[in-house]
Parts: C-alpha cells; structure tokens; sequence
C-alpha cells in the first residue's frame, strides 16, 4: 500500500496531521526575529588613537604605520585600512565574513596590550571600537529647548536620558553628539614672561593634579584612595603650576579660567541648535520592537523633562523596514488574490477551487517551523521567497486536483479518480519536489553576505515547496476524494445557477433570519453580474488556445530542424543581450533619506566655516518641499542630512531630488560638496552614503602622495578627455596649509629647550590643546588650553628654558609654508587614494579597469596599481558567484532527475526548458532597462526549478504512455494534449502572481520589480517555447 493510500482512507488523521502543521508554524513564528536582512556576520573593528595637534604626516609616521605593523598578524583579516588626519589616527579592520567577533576583538586587544608603551606619551591609549552591521543605528533623537544653551542640553543628557534609553531591551549603545563643556584655559603671555613659566609646566601641572590612586589601608582593614580630581574654576585656579622664588605660582596668577562650551563642534536641527541622540540596536535586536520601546520612552521623559525642554524622535530608520514589511505583506496578499482568481476562473467550481487554495496556508505557516529550525529571520528576503511560493506551493495540488478532475470526467468515482490519478503523478510530484529542492542544494556551500542571503531564500522557498509536496499527497488526495463530485465539472448542467457551495451549509445559514437576507442577496447580485459570461468565455478561451496550440505542435514535430533552429538563434541573441545587460549589485532604492557631505577647507575656523558654507547647504535642503527634518553637524567640515516625508505624500524620488539640487551647491564657491542619496542596506558592505558613483576603486602607490595625486590629476583630465569618465573624483587633496618647523637642535639643547616643550608651546600657542579631562556632575570633559592672543607667526612666541628665561622660537626654528593632505589613507598597508567615477552611457566597470590599469602601467612602472573598492569586489565577486551557482544548479537538478528518472537522456531532455526560461527573463530585464543584480539572479536560479516542473510533467506522462505501448510520436502527442491545462493552469497562475510585484512602489519596490519582472519574462516565454521544444526534442531522442 502506497503511503498516501492511508491519506486517503483516514481523513480525521490527515486533518489533524496538517493542522499540525499550522499549529507548529504559528508558535514557530513567535520566536522568529524581524529584521530587514538576513544576519551576515562581517565583523569590523575601528582602532583609533588620538595624537593631539599633529599633522597628518606626523600622525602616519609616530602612530599608523607602527599601529599597522602590529596589526598585520590578526587572524582572520580581509582587508585593512588606515586613515592618519589631523591629530588622530584610524586603522579599520574589516574580517571574512562569518568571522566571531568577540575572537577578533579579543586578538585585537592581546595585539595591543604592550602597544601604549611604545606611542608618543601625549597619544592616547589604543581605543576599540565594533562597526559593521552587528551594531546598527536605529534612532536620532533631538532634545531642544528655547531657553536653554546647547552645551546645557548635551549635559542633561550625557547625565540623564543616555542611560535611560541604554537600559532598554535591544539597544547596544547610545551616543551624545552636541556642544559639550570644556574648562578654558586661557593663558596670559605676559604674565607667564614674568613669572617664566612655559606651557609645559602647566602642561605637567594640570597632569600631576588629576590622579586617583591607591594608598594603603587605615588600621590594616580600611582602604585609603588618593584622589586628585579637578570639578570646578576654583579649583584649577588653586593648582601650583611653579614654585616662585618665595611663594608658589598659581594657575590663576598665569591665566583666566572658566568653564565654557566647546564650540569646535556644532549641531542643529532644522536651522536651531540642539543635541542629538543616536541610538543603535545590538546584533540580535529587533529594529522594529526597538523604534516602538524608543517612542514609548521618548513619551514617558516628555512628561518629566524640565520646563521649555522637548525630546522628539526626528528620524526612525525602522520606519523603512516598517513600511517595507507592509508593502510586502500587502504584495503577498495581492499575489494570493490574483492566484485564487485564476484558478477559480479555470476551475469555475469555489469548492473545487478550494482545494488547492488550502495548501496555501498550511505550506506558508508550516514554513516559519522549517525557518527556526534554520534560526532564519522574518525579513524582506524571506518574504520575498514566501511571494514566489504562493505560485509553487498551489502548482503540486493543481496537478493532483486536475489529474484526479480528468479521471472523474471518464466515468470514475471521485475515490477511484484520486487513487487512480496519485498512481499516474505522484511520481511526478516527489520528482518536482525534489527538482526544487535540489536547485537551491549548492548555494548552501556559498560564503560570504551575498551566499547568505541566497542561502536564508533558499531555505525558506525550499521548505515551502517540501511542505506543500506533503500536502500534495496527504491533504489534497483525501479532499478530492470527498468535495469533487461526479459529473460537476460539466458547466452546462449549472450555466445559470449560482456558485455550488456546501448544500449542507447553505440550508443551516438559511434558517437565521439576517444570513438568509445575506444569502438571497447574493444570489441575485451573482445573477445580475456578468461572472459566469467571463467563465464562459475564459472556457471558451482556453479551448481556443489548445486547438491553436494542437495545430502548431503538428507543424513543429512535421519540420523538428527547423523549430530546434530558431530556438538556438533565439537563445543566442539571449546571450547576446545578457553581455549587453548593466551589472550592478542591488537596485538603487529610495529610502527617504538625503544629504550632503562638506569637506574642510584650511586656514578658517570652525565658525566661520559654518557661518560662510554650512548654513548656505542647510537653507537649500530647508527650502525643499519634500523634506521633513534637517539634522546639520558641522565640525571644520560638515554633514547635513534630511530626512523626507512619506512615499505617498511627494512625487519627486530621493535621487530625482538630489538631482534637482546639484546646480545650487556648483554655485557656492571655493568648497567641496558631495550630495548623496541613501540608496540600499545590503549587509556586508561598507555603506559610505557619499560614495554615490557607479564604480569606486583604490590606487595603491609605493611612492610619495605628491607624485599620487600629481598621477591622478593626469587620470582625470585624460579619462574626461577620452570620453571614459562622465564624473571623475579622488579623496587625496593637498589643499590644507601646514607650516613646517625645522628644529636646530645643538642650538636649542645649548639653550635649556627641549623637543616637548617646543612642542607644547606651539599646540598652546597656534591651537587648542586638549588632553586633561575634569568632572561635572561625575561626567568627564576636556580641558582646554590656549594662549590669549592670536598669534600670527612664530616671532611673537616665547619658549621659557629650564633657568626661566625666555628665548624666541624664531632663534631655534626655522617655519617654511607648505601644502599637505588632511588625511593620508593607506589601504592594506599601502599608501592609497579612493577613486570615484561615472562613466557615460554605453560604457561599463570593464572599459574603466582596462584603461585606468593601462595608464598607470605606462606612467608609473608599476609603481602605482589599481586595487577594486569593496562595493565592486562585491559586485564582481557576486556576478562570477551567480554563473557558479547557475551551473551547479542544473548539474544538481540533473543528478535528481537521473536518480529518479533512471535515465542519462530523460534530465537532458527536462533541463532544454532552462534557456529558454533564462532568455526569456534576460529579454524581459533588458525591454523594461532593468539590470542583473543579486535579486535578477535569485529570480534565474528559481527559474530553473519552476519550468522543470513543466518538463518533468510532458516527459513523465509520455514515458508511461510509452511502456503502454504507444509510439513515441502518439506517446508525446498525448501527454501534451492531457497535460496542457495544468501546465497552463499553473503557469498563468504563477505569472499572474508576479504581477503585483512588478508593479510594486514604495519601500522595497526597486527590489520586488526586479524580481518580478525575471519571473514574468521567463515563465511567460519559457513555458510557451517550452511547449513546442520539449516534444519535438523528445521525438528527436526517442524514435
């Protein structure tokens, strides 16, 4: 007895089984964590140290290259990248993907142990910082007030709210981004002359008095702390900077303090200052739950806050993934209805119509069981393969309810019928099960963000597909064998009858008084809409298409050479196109968020910088009408962002914005901007919002940076000038002003001068020096020390010897103007500069490569060499994985098939559906000008399962023809003629079903069109060639 037998003899089981199925499912989908991709693991560590007032070439001297050297040995590096700027020094470790990062950030601490020993003694200790996607940034809060300074907000909440939203479930850490306190030191030239104190003296005396250490124990029992902290003015006031001849020189006696704000760094809020919050979920943290738990607390501290003070959560990234998650829901949904239609309009009977909707359900929530066995997510990935199962899931039960459906039409009793139909295709059913399961087998041996996304896709469609095979053969035999009746197929008895439901049910409803009124109503409203005309003509339709499909099938098994011909030719121009195809990584979406990026200028303070510059860019993306809020964080450069209204309330996409914008910034003069539009999410990527350009790539150089940029200037005006380049832009600039100090240091040690104090007067003198810290409200801050005067040059300073008489720098020093790079960057330990392009239409990443390398060859000797940026790594690395996985796909459904088939030749003949199918989607990509991106290709490798399903169904039903006895000519022409309908039946179901996303908009649209339109193009195409290829090829082969 076969298994499905017991199925059908015991119903009461096979219900109580599948409800099972649903039951697991539902209390599975509880624990699954939402999120808006799958969880790629690609760790990154940030190293910084800060050096305070040394230039860039000094910080990659004394700091990043020892730095470097004694990172180069932690395991499990991809790639390493360093950046030495003004005064800090940042080293970026990016590790495979997959890598533990608690192991990296433990091997990146046992690197650093004994390094502090060996920095500059004003550098800071090493400091650890985690980037990458495990810590995500979810929420920026604003706190503002009307009578209250900057500086007090950032205080209020450094000391209150940071604590209370960290406490939070989910949230891994909250950063305070606003004015903060300084205590100014402010010191008086003249006085320090007289009383010959040098900058270094109250350097050191400020360091001595702050110190906490242990000292001993009182009576042997209670221990003694020696604490030093400094609060208060007063306070420093009182510190002993010297000991005077006859009384201690006192920090006051030399010079003013107070405590003030630190207006080196400014933020606002839509043209008001004011503090942010950032607030970043940890890596297992649902951004969903952990936006709702914000707002709830924002609410809760809007109530006790102080008067005139307000906390709003002005930009909410889960807000995307909120409306991303409903508009796939509501695509799913929209696919569901289109797919009940269809069948219903070629089935014409609700309750034959529900049999296999039914399988729907149980397949789809039985698949949250097989996700958490996998610890997948509920994420747009996910979703998106549950969509594409609507079509596969009910494709199984089609075939079973249509088999059984013909069987009754001969004359056989709905049992007979089912049991009859499951011994002619349940084969077929395992097979295409297995078929689907086994396309998606390879990608489980895939690495890295791309081959898990792939994966979590994979393993959602295929345990959708596994379940409804189970209900195939459980569920949908036993309700065919009880809801099909004889006879009912025959429309005509019933053309002007309503729908034939439950006759049972229809009598129980009729006795309540408000259900009969609702029945009665409905049949006359059926009679008076023209529905059973649309059936009718839908039935005369299809009859139609099979008379036309018979006649040209005839034609093409009459002149086989010929068919077989143009399909060759159709599948080369195929080919043809797929090389003509733009290649991209993802789709550029719109995710409702803009802004612009300023790059410093040298020689203008802060203030005058954002006075001049940053407030022009701020009132241009004030003054757009789609724009909801405008953080700006101007720091010497500056970032201003926007954040925009909801999809359904503009018209205009972020990039078409954008756009519109670009000629107001050309027109502000002498600074760098750089407009960016965020436009994916896509894990595992290093997502720098102002890197917009089609392609980005490092040039490494083992020379100077002067002869660099003097190598990329030449880059960019030849590239322009040969029409390679449509945009051309590098991050190396040498455009910041530097006075270079030449020490003569037999003359200075003759003198009583030391390096360090050197050293120190200049920060004091020409800057602000930042290294002490001081406590408010048990919240630490820096002090800052500076002179009283705005020197011009370095006669006007004075260096106090170790006598306490003066010298001028001028007579031990030599100051020569130079031009220097803010930041020097170094790539994998190499000197490097980021470039980007855009290139015009028609041209490609190749055309760019191949002439970028060859000018660097003949120009530098290979002493400078082009090394692809990580987005393009990406890209170029996920094309080759696609072709990979494309052919392991069908060598895998090829294995299957001659497994199930017993057969080397019957897979060959299965697999002739995948070109077509494959050009059919690669026409439709290049018709609506879409490109091939990692969603075009999970769209292709699902191609190559569903239209084998079609082959599997002609070959299967004309092998048994065939051992019946019946020539391969009539075995064939047989098996197309009985299993045309659910072919078409499932195909027209499955293409209908993409059409919602095809025409999906809003969040996550880009992805759902493309998506989309693979499926459509390749279903619609490949099953119409598949039709006419199959038989004739089978003829061919079996005569």
């Amino acid at each position: 007895m076969q298994f499905w037998e017991l199925f059908i003899r015991r119903p009461v089981m096979t219900i109580v089984v599948n409800l099972m199925i649903v039951v697991i499912g539902l209390l599975a989908f509880r624990h699954l964590t939402v999120r808006e991709y799958p969880d790629v693991r690609k760790p990154e560590l940030k190293v910084c140290i800060y050096y305070p007032n040394a230039n860039a070439d000094t910080v990659e001297a004394k700091i990043t290259l020892p730095l470097e050297r004694m990172l180069a040995g932690v395991e499990g590096v991809d790639s390493m990248t360093s950046y030495s700027e003004f005064g800090e020094s940042k080293v970026v470790l990016d590790f495979i993907a997959g890598f533990d990062i608690d192991k990296a950030l433990a091997s990146v601490r046992d690197k650093l142990s004994g390094f502090a020993m060996l920095l500059p003694k004003e550098a800071s200790t090493p400091a650890i910082f985690r980037l990458g996607n495990n810590v995500d940034k979810v929420c920026y809060l604003s706190l503002s007030s009307a009578d209250r300074e900057p500086v007090e907000l950032t205080h209020y909440c450094n000391l209150y709210l940071q604590n209370m939203f960290k406490s939070l479930p989910g949230v891994a850490s909250v950063d305070v981004e606003g004015q903060v306190y300084t205590m100014r030191i402010t010191l008086d030239r003249a006085k320090m002359f007289i009383h010959g104190v040098s900058a270094n003296d109250v350097i050191k005396a400020l360091e001595d008095n702050q110190i906490t250490v242990p000292a001993g124990k009182f009576q042997k029992s209670i221990p003694i702390s020696l604490e030093l902290v400094l609060s208060t003015p007063q306070e420093f006031e009182d510190i002993v900077v010297k000991q005077g001849k006859n009384t201690p020189i006192l920090l006051k006696n030399i010079a003013q303090i107070e405590l003030d704000a630190d207006k080196d760094f400014r933020v606002r809020l839509n043209g008001k200052a004011g503090v942010f919050m950032t607030i970043s979920k940890s890596s297992d943290g649902n951004p969903l739950e952990v936006s709702e738990r914000v707002q709830e607390r924002v609410n809760e501290i809007n109530k006790t806050l102080p008067k005139g003070m307000h906390l709003t959560l002005d930009i909410d990234k889960a807000e995307f993934i909120r409306a991303e998650m409903y508009a796939t829901r509501n695509t799913l949904i929209e696919a569901f209805i289109c797919m009940v239609a269809i069948i219903f309009l070629f089935l014409r009977r609700a309750r034959v119509t529900l049999i296999p909707l039914i399988t729907i359900p149980i397949s789809l929530v039985g698949t949250f069981f097989i996700m958490q066995l996998w610890a997948l997510s509920v994420n747009v990935i996910t979703l998106l393969a549950m969509i594409l199962a609507i079509g596969l899931v009910v494709d199984d039960a089609i075939v079973v309810l249509e088999n059984t459906h013909r069987h009754i039409e001969s004359g056989l009793t709905p049992l007979q019928a089912t049991r009859q139909s499951l011994k002619e295709i349940s084969f077929a059913v395992i097979a295409m099960t297995f078929t689907l399961a086994s396309v998606y087998l390879p990608i489980g041996f895939v690495k890295g963000p791309i081959g898990s996304i792939f994966r979590e896709f994979a393993l959602t469609l295929s345990g959708a597909v596994a379940i409804s095979g189970f209900v195939a053969l459980t569920l949908t035999p036993m309700m065919c064998s009880k809801l099909l009746r004889k006879h009912d197929q025959s429309p005509s008895k019933t053309k002007d009858q309503p729908l034939n439901f439950s006759a049972k049910v229809n009598s129980f409803f009729t006795t309540l008084p408000f259900f009969s009124k609702l029945i009665c109503f409905c049949k006359k409203a059926y009679r008076l809409l023209p529905l059973q005309t649309l059936i009718n003509r839908v039935k005369q339709g299809i009859l139609s298409c099979h008379t036309l499909y018979v006649f040209v099938l005839e034609k093409c098994l009459t002149h086989r050479k010929l068919s077989i011909l143009i399909v060759l030719v159709f599948c080369a121009l195929a080919g043809l196109l797929l090389k003509k195809l733009p290649h991209e990584l993802v789709p550029k979406e719109d995710r409702g968020l803009i802004g612009a990026r300023v790059e410093p200028l040298s020689a203008i303070s802060t203030e005058e910088f954002d006075t001049k510059y940053v407030s022009q860019i701020e009132k241009i993306f004030l003054s757009i009408p789609e724009v909801e809020n405008v953080p700006c964080f101007s720091w010497g450069g500056a970032d201003v962002v926007a954040s925009l209204k909801d999809f359904s309330l503009r018209k205009r996409t972020a990039q078409e914005i954008i756009d519109s914008i670009k000629p107001k910034f050309q027109k502000i003069p002498s600074v760098s901007i750089y407009p960016w539009s965020w436009d994916n999410n896509l894990p595992g990527l290093d997502h720098d919002s102002a890197d917009t350009s089609d392609f980005s790539f490092y040039v490494q150089t083992t020379g100077s940076y002067e002869k660099l940029f003097t190598v990329l200037e030449e880059l960019r005006k030849m590239g322009l000038q040969d029409k390679i380049f449509k945009e051309y832009r590098h991050d190396l600039n040498l455009n910041q002003l530097s006075l270079k100090a030449n020490i003569d240091q037999i003359k200075a040690s003759l003198l009583g001068i030391s390096t360090d104090n050197i050293s120190k007067t200049l920060q004091t003198s020409f800057g602000d020096y930042k290294k002490n810290s001081f406590l408010k409200d048990h919240i630490s801050y820096f002090a800052t020390i500076k002179t009283d005067e705005n020197l011009h040059n370095e006669d006007e300073v004075y260096l106090i010897n170790f006598k306490g008489n003066p010298v001028s720098l001028s007579s031990i020093a030599k100051f020569e103007l130079t031009a220097v790079p803010p930041t020097l960057m170094h790539y994998n330990q190499m000197r490097a500069a980021l470039v980007s392009v855009d290139y015009h239409k028609g041209a490609n990443k190749e055309n760019v490569i191949n002439y970028v390398q060859k000018k660097l060859s003949e120009w530098t000797h290979d002493e400078m060499k082009l090394v692809l940026s990580k987005k393009a790594q990406f890209e170029q690395e996920n094309l080759s994985m696609m072709f990979t996985l494309f052919g392991l796909a069908i060598l895998f459904i090829y294995f299957v098939l001659a497994i199930q088939f017993e057969s080397f030749v019957d897979p060959l003949l299965i697999l002739l559906t995948v070109p077509l199918a494959s050009s059919g989607a690669i026409l439709a990509l290049k018709l609506t000008g879409s490109s091939l991106n990692t969603f075009s290709q999970v769209g292709l490798i699902t191609l190559i399962g569903l239209v084998s399903k079609h082959g599997i169904l002609l070959v299967d039903f004309a092998n048994l023809q065939m051992q019946k006895g019946l020539t391969a000519y009539d075995a064939i022409k047989q098996a197309t003629r009985l299993r045309i309908r659910p072919i078409m039946m499932t195909t027209i179901a499955m293409i209908i079903s993409t059409i919602p996303l095809m025409l999906a908009k809003g969040p996550g649209g880009e992805f759902h069109r493309t998506i989309g339109i693979t499926l459509f193009g390749g279903l619609l195409i490949g099953t119409l060639l598949t039709l006419f290829l199959i038989p004739t090829a089978y003829l061919a082969l079996k005569r």
